[in-house]
C-alpha cells in the first residue's frame, strides 16, 4: 500500500499544498505544526474524526484533500470536500471514493475507509501508522515515556503517577472517615426520628380513624335506638287499632267508588245537555227506566258470562284437541296398565330366573364333583343285597369258627397232622381276596365304602332330579323375554308418541286429559243453561223496551226521532241505575266506616302506622326479643362512647415532633453526603483493583512480546560506542523509546494483512545526533521500507539532502 499523492485546497492551517511521494523511504521537510496537521488530516480522512476539525479557509468556499494511493495493482483516488458554514453551524464534508477505472466506490455503513483500505483498527493505526517524536531531549522525560510503554503499551499513560494519584485520592478519603461517621451517626439519628415521627403519625391517624369509626358507629347505633323506639310505638298503636287493615280496605272501597260516581255524573250532564232530552221527561219514566236499566244490566252481565264460558270452551276444545292423547280411544290407559303389570311380572320372573340361574350353576358345579366322587366309588356298584347278606354271613361264620373250640382243634389236626391250611385261613384268605376285589381290606372298610356309595348315589340322582327342575324353570325364560321385550315396545312407542319417560307420567297427562274433557261438558252444559237464561232476560228486556216506546209516541214526533230520544233515554236510565246503585253501595261502605272508625282519626292513624310492611316484620319478633335488641344497643353505645373518648384523649396525649417534610429534607442532605463518600470510596478501590487487574492481564498478554520485540529493535540501532560521553544515557534512553514505540507499532500490525504507510514526524535535530544517534534509526527505517512504506517528516531543512545518497528519496512539496 503506497500514497502516491496529497493534495490540499483551502483548508485552515494547510492552505494550497501538495506533497508528492515515491516508492522506497522518503524524506521530507516539514514545520512541525504542519507536521501536526498532516496527521490530523491523514486520521480524519481515514477514520472520520473531527479532530481540528477541517473546513475551508473562505466562507461559502469549497475546501478539499485528494489522496492518491496504489494498492498492488489498484489505483484510488479519495477526494473530500469541507464547506466553511456560518457562525453557529456545523461544518459540512463529502467523500468521494474511485478507482482506476473511475467508478465510484460505495462503503459500508459500519466501516471506515481506513478499515476498507488498510484492514486497520483506528488505535492499531495511531501506533503504527503515525509515530511522533516527543519534542523534549530531557533524559527523564524519555524514561518516563519507556516505562509507559513497557508497563502499559501507551506512552502518554504513566501508571506510576495514576497508582500515586489514586493513592492520595484513597488518603483524602480516608481522612475524611472520622468525619463521616459523624454523619452517619446524625444520620442514624434523624432516621431514628423520622422513624419515631412517622410511628406517631401512623398512630395519630390510626386513632383519627378509630374516633371516626367510633362516632359513625355511635350514630348509625343512636339511628337504630330511635328507630326501635319508634317502632315500638307504632306496635303499641297498631294493638290498640286491630280494625286499621280493615279501615285501610274500606277507605280505599270509597275512593274507588267515588270515582266511579263522579265518571257516571259526567256522563249524565253529557247525555242531559241534549234539547230533545229534558230531567222532566227522565222522571215521568223512571220507574221504566230503572226496570230498563236493571234488566240490560242482567243482559250485559249474562251476555258477559256466556262470552266468558264460550271463550273457556273453545280454549279447552283447541287444547283437547292440540293434546296428544286426542283420539285415543277410552280403555287405552287400562291396556297400558295391563302391558306395565305384564312387563313388570315378567321382569320379576326373569329377576326369580337368574336368581334361579345362579343356583343351577352352583348346583351344576355341586353335582358334577359329586358325580366325580360317585364315579371313584363305581366299583361298588356290583355288590347286590343278596351278596351283601352273603359276606355278611360269611363273615359271621368266620368269627363263630374263631370261637368255637372244635373249629380250632380241627384247624390244628389239618396244620399239624396232614400239613395243610386250616379252615380258618381258608375261609379267610376267600373274603380277603373278596375284599381286594372291591379295594378294601376288610369287612368293616367293605361295608363302610358300601354305605358311603349307597349314599353318594342318593345324594347324585336327588341333585340330578333338582337340576331337572332348575331346567324346567330356566326353559320359560326366552317366552319371558319376549313378554318383556314386547311390552317395552308398546310402552315405549306410547311414551315417545307423547315425549313422557314413564307410565306414571303418561297416566298424569291421560288424566289431566279426562279431566279436561270432563270440564268442556260440564261448562257446555252451563253455556246452554245461561244462552237460555240469556234469551228469556233478552225478551223481557225487549218487551220493556216496547213499553218505553209506546210511552214516548205522545210526544208526536216521527219514528226515526222518537228511536233517537228512546236510545238516549235508555242511556240515561242506565247511568241512572249506576248512581243510585253507587250511592246505596257509597253510603253502605260509609255507615260501615264510620262504625268500625268512631271517633278515631283515621289521617293521624295512616300518618304514624304506614308503612304497614316494616310492622309486619317487626311482629316476628316478641316484645323480650325487641327489649332484648334494645337493651344490647344502649350497652354497645355506652362502650363505643367510653372506647371513643379514651381514644379522643389517647390522641391529644400524643407528642408533637418536628416536621417529616424537614426531617426528611436533613436525612437527604446527610444521607447524600454519606453516600457520596461511601460512593467514591468504593469507586476508588474498584477503580485500583481494576487498574491492577487491567495491567496483570496486560503484562500477562503482551508484556513479554513487547519486551522480546523491542529487543530485537534495539539489536538492530545499537552502536559500538558513543562519540559524547556525557550524553551516553539520554542516548540509550532515546534507544530505548524507539526500540519500544517501534515493537508497539510491529504488535499492532501483527495480524493484520495488508501494508499499512508509516509517516514518522521528527522536529528539529542536532548534528551530533545524526551523527550518533540517527544514523542507526534512519538504517532501520530504511530497512524497514522494504515491507512497507516509510514517509519521514523532519523539521531541519538540510537534513533531507544529506540523505539522499544513503537510500532516501526526497518528496516533493508544491
Amino acid at each position: 500500500m503506497i500514497i502516491k499523492r496529497i493534495t490540499c485546497v483551502n483548508l485552515i492551517g494547510l492552505g494550497n499544498v501538495q506533497w508528492t511521494f515515491s516508492e522506497g523511504p522518503v524524506i521530507l521537510f516539514m514545520e512541525r505544526s504542519i507536521q501536526k496537521k498532516l496527521n490530523q488530516l491523514i486520521v480524519e480522512l481515514f477514520y472520520d474524526l473531527k479532530m481540528m476539525p477541517l473546513r475551508s479557509e473562505v466562507t461559502g468556499q469549497e475546501g478539499s484533500v485528494e489522496v492518491w494511493i496504489v494498492r498492488d495493482n489498484m489505483h484510488y483516488y479519495i477526494r473530500k470536500e469541507f464547506f466553511k458554514q456560518e457562525i453557529g453551524q456545523e461544518p459540512s464534508s463529502i467523500l468521494e471514493i474511485k478507482d482506476q477505472d473511475g467508478r465510484i466506490l460505495s462503503l459500508p455503513d459500519s466501516m471506515v475507509l481506513g478499515e476498507y483500505l488498510f484492514s486497520t483498527k483506528l488505535d492499531a493505526f495511531r501506533q503504527s501508522g503515525i509515530i511522533e517524536w516527543p519534542e523534549s531531549n530531557d533524559r527523564d522525560y524519555f524514561l518516563e515515556r519507556v516505562r509507559n510503554l513497557s508497563q502499559g503499551g501507551d506512552e502518554d499513560f504513566s501508571l506510576g503517577s495514576v497508582r500515586a494519584s489514586l493513592a492520595g485520592a484513597q488518603k483524602k478519603v480516608k481522612d475524611q472517615k472520622e468525619s463521616m461517621e459523624h454523619v452517619k451517626a446524625e444520620y442514624d439519628t434523624l432516621r431514628s426520628e423520622w422513624e419515631a415521627a412517622h410511628l406517631l403519625l401512623d398512630e395519630e391517624r390510626l386513632f383519627q380513624i378509630e374516633i371516626k369509626n367510633l362516632r359513625e358507629k355511635d350514630r348509625i347505633i343512636t339511628e337504630k335506638i330511635e328507630r326501635s323506639v319508634k317502632i315500638q310505638e307504632r306496635l303499641t298503636l297498631h294493638e290498640r287499632n286491630p280494625d286499621y287493615r280493615e279501615l285501610c280496605h274500606l277507605k280505599g272501597v270509597l275512593s274507588r267508588l267515588e270515582e266511579r260516581l263522579c265518571g257516571i255524573v259526567v256522563n249524565l250532564k253529557s247525555l242531559t245537555s241534549d234539547s230533545q232530552v229534558d230531567l222532566t221527561l227522565i222522571d215521568s219514566l223512571r220507574e221504566e227506566c230503572m226496570e230498563w236499566a236493571f234488566l240490560q244490566k242482567q243482559v250485559d252481565k249474562q251476555v258477559s258470562e256466556v262470552e266468558s264460558q264460550s271463550r273457556i270452551i273453545g280454549e279447552l276444545q283447541e287444547f283437547l284437541q292440540l293434546s296428544v292423547y286426542y283420539g285415543m280411544s277410552k280403555g287405552e290407559d287400562e291396556r297400558l296398565i295391563l302391558t306395565e303389570e305384564e312387563r313388570v311380572k315378567a321382569q320379576d320372573e326373569l329377576k326369580q330366573i337368574n336368581t334361579t340361574k345362579d343356583d343351577y350353576n352352583q348346583l351344576q358345579n355341586r353335582y358334577l364333583i359329586e358325580r366325580a366322587q360317585l364315579q371313584d366309588l363305581e366299583i361298588m356298584a356290583g355288590v347286590t343285597e343278596a351278596e351283601e347278606i352273603k359276606v355278611a354271613h360269611r363273615e359271621n361264620y368266620l368269627k363263630q369258627w374263631q370261637r368255637s373250640k372244635i373249629g380250632a382243634g380241627v384247624d390244628r389236626i389239618f396244620k399239624k397232622r396232614l400239613g395243610q391250611r386250616s379252615i380258618f385261613e381258608s375261609l379267610s384268605t376267600r373274603l380277603i381276596h373278596y375284599y381286594k376285589n372291591y379295594q378294601t381290606v376288610n369287612y368293616e372298610e367293605f361295608i363302610t365304602k358300601l354305605e358311603k356309595y349307597k349314599e353318594q348315589r342318593v345324594l347324585v340322582e336327588k341333585m340330578y332330579l333338582e337340576i331337572e327342575l332348575l331346567q324346567e324353570k330356566l326353559s320359560v325364560e326366552d317366552k319371558l323375554q319376549k313378554i318383556v321385550s314386547s311390552c317395552q315396545e308398546i310402552l315405549i312407542k306410547a311414551f315417545s308418541a307423547i315425549n313422557v319417560p314413564d307410565l306414571p307420567a303418561w297416566l298424569q297427562g291421560w288424566h289431566d286429559y279426562q279431566r279436561k274433557n270432563y270440564e268442556l261438558t260440564q261448562q257446555q252444559e252451563e253455556l246452554h243453561q245461561k244462552q237460555v237464561q240469556l234469551s228469556i232476560t233478552e225478551q223481557t228486556l225487549a218487551a220493556c223496551v216496547e213499553h218505553l216506546r209506546d210511552k214516548l209516541k205522545s210526544w208526536g214526533k216521527t219514528t226515526t226521532e222518537r228511536e233517537e230520544v228512546l236510545a238516549i233515554v235508555l242511556k240515561v236510565a242506565q247511568q241512572l241505575r249506576a248512581r243510585e246503585e253507587v250511592e246505596k253501595e257509597s253510603s253502605e261502605f260509609l255507615q260501615k266506616f264510620q262504625d268500625l272508625l268512631g271517633g278515631r282519626d283515621f289521617a293521624k292513624l295512616v300518618k304514624v302506622l304506614e308503612p304497614m310492611e316494616e310492622l309486619e316484620d317487626e311482629t316476628c319478633f316478641s316484645d323480650e326479643e325487641r327489649q332484648e335488641k334494645l337493651s344490647a344497643w344502649h350497652e354497645e353505645q355506652a362502650e363505643t362512647n367510653r372506647r371513643l373518648k379514651t381514644a379522643e384523649q389517647s390522641l391529644k396525649s400524643i407528642e408533637k415532633l418536628p416536621s417529616i417534610a424537614i426531617l426528611e429534607k436533613k436525612i437527604e442532605s446527610v444521607k447524600q453526603q454519606w453516600t457520596a463518600y461511601q460512593n467514591l470510596y468504593d469507586a476508588l478501590n474498584d477503580v485500583q483493583t481494576l487498574l491492577e487487574a487491567s495491567c496483570q492481564e496486560w503484562q500477562a498478554k503482551y508484556g513479554l512480546i513487547l519486551n522480546q520485540e523491542m529487543q530485537w529493535i534495539h539489536n538492530r540501532i545499537s552502536i559500538s560506542e558513543s562519540k559524547v560521553t556525557s550524553r551516553n544515557d539520554l542516548l540509550d534512553a532515546k534507544r530505548d523509546y524507539f526500540s519500544y514505540r517501534m515493537a508497539l507499532g510491529q504488535l499492532a500490525l501483527r495480524d493484520n494483512t495488508e501494508e499499512l504507510p508509516m509517516f514518522f514526524s521528527v522536529g528539529e535535530l542536532h548534528e551530533e545526533e545524526v551523527d550518533s544517534f540517527w544514523n542507526s534509526i534512519l538504517e532501520f527505517l530504511r530497512k524497514l521500507s522494504i515491507s512497507r512504506q516509510v514517509i519521514f517528516c523532519i523539521a531541519t531543512p538540510t537534513f533531507p539532502e544529506k540523505l539522499l545518497g544513503k537510500g532516501w528519496q526526497l518528496g516533493i512539496t508544491e
